[in-house]
């Protein structure tokens, strides 16, 4: 499934992030997978929301989900990990 992508910024390489994304984290859903790049790319959780056609609140949540199943215990864990791949 693709990500609405509209005004979105390409300073990274997408495929390659969604790829080392999946290698170490293969239990991850392809709409975990969408909310992160485009968090990746914007940053703020209203952003993204606006991006992807949900609320802010429901941004927050599924990321929140999104770090207990990758073990992270704080979203600066996820911050760096995302910062990195």
């Amino acid at each position: 499934m693709d990500t609405p992508q509209k005004n979105v910024s390409k300073e990274f390489d997408e495929k390659k992030f969604r790829e080392n994304l999946l290698q170490n984290y293969p239990t991850l859903i392809p709409s975990q997978v969408d909310l992160l790049v485009v968090i990746r790319q914007v940053k703020l959780a209203w952003k993204a929301g606006e991006i992807l056609g949900i609320s802010e609140r429901t941004v927050e949540s599924r990321v929140y989900h999104i770090r207990k199943k990758m073990n992270m215990k704080t979203k600066d864990e996820l911050w760096e990990l995302l910062s990195k791949l």
